[in-house]
């Protein structure tokens, strides 16, 4: 019987080292497995990262490309702004010749020129070029500059007498102010 108890405490001790070392062999297992979702949880939050600078960058170029989109807008209207602040004269030129008296008496001469005039007008408008209505209105300062005033029974106070110099607008932005005459 002591040989079978001794045999019994021989196989419990194998037993426990058995299990000791198959422990041992576990733990590094449990360890790797730690490590891979470590590493996992590092990949998502470099991914996140990555996908983060990403969309900031891609919104960064729509935004990019809507401000040059503005900005070339804006040049190309400021350059038609210059062209016809330089036309503007030519057509005053037109204006005054078709008021002279001694024009309207040689008929022809008077209608081409008259005819060139509204051509000339009517290319300007179709590029968005438009007179500012001034005669008989009410003064506006955004529209209007004031050159002399004067006394006026047949006129309210305020109102535009005369035109000396017609003014005009690109689209919505004045490009000359109409000099004009008011009345106290």
């Amino acid at each position: 019987m002591a040989d079978t108890n001794q045999k019994k405490k021989e196989n419990t001790k194998e037993k426990k080292k058995t299990q000791r070392t198959e422990n041992k062999k576990e733990a590094p297992k449990k360890s790797k497995r730690h490590n891979y979702k470590k590493e996992l949880e590092n990949l998502k939050q470099e991914f996140d990262q990555l996908k983060d600078q990403y969309l900031r960058s891609l919104a960064e170029f729509e935004n990019y490309k809507k401000r040059r989109d503005r900005d070339l807008s804006q040049f190309l209207e400021n350059a038609n702004v210059n062209f016809i602040e330089q036309i503007l004269p030519v057509l005053d030129d037109f204006e005054r010749s078709l008021e002279m008296e001694q024009n309207k008496n040689s008929d022809s001469f008077y209608k081409g020129v008259e005819i060139i005039y509204h051509k000339f007008l009517d290319t300007l408008k179709k590029q968005g070029v438009a007179p500012i209505e001034a005669r008989g209105k009410k003064f506006d300062p955004e529209l209007h500059e004031a050159v002399m005033q004067m006394e006026s029974k047949d006129h309210d106070s305020n109102t535009i007498i005369d035109e000396a110099q017609k003014g005009y607008k690109y689209k919505d932005k004045v490009i000359r102010y109409s000099k004009v005459i008011v009345s106290k």
